[in-house]
């Protein structure tokens, strides 16, 4: 049988963590902050546009517990794509997971995403 484990599941979470993330304050918070910033923050700074898909805390997320900081303050928050953030855990982890920014191609259709991606920040910020 062939073992389909995602990934990122194979960093395990403290019953904490879990409870956090899956609590309706943390929901509520990465819906609003991936509204406000609808594009991945990485691949935007190497000029790619990506849509976001999650939200990181760029501090450890047992850090800010563990020293009271507030996990939902959007100082320590970053919108990222998949990609990018399983880029991070694999860095984190020690599997080589950054790329040289050299390796990183324009993705296809990538007028069409920042279209997108600005119709949706239009109708956020109400302009039309």
């Amino acid at each position: 049988m062939i073992n389909h484990t995602n990934p990122l599941r194979q960093l395990s979470k403290t019953p904490e963590q879990k409870r956090f993330y899956s609590s309706s304050e943390w929901t509520h918070t990465s819906k609003w902050f991936r509204q406000v910033n609808p594009l991945c923050n990485r691949c935007r700074g190497r000029d790619i546009v990506q849509v976001s898909q999650m939200v990181h805390h760029t501090t450890p997320l047992q850090e800010l517990l563990d020293t009271g900081q507030n996990p939902h303050d959007w100082t320590v928050l970053e919108a990222l794509c998949n990609d990018c953030h399983m880029e991070d855990l694999r860095a984190k982890r020690g599997r080589g997971g950054a790329k040289v920014q050299g390796e990183f191609k324009r993705p296809k259709g990538g007028r069409k995403l920042l279209q997108s991606a600005l119709y949706g920040l239009n109708r956020i910020v109400g302009a039309h």
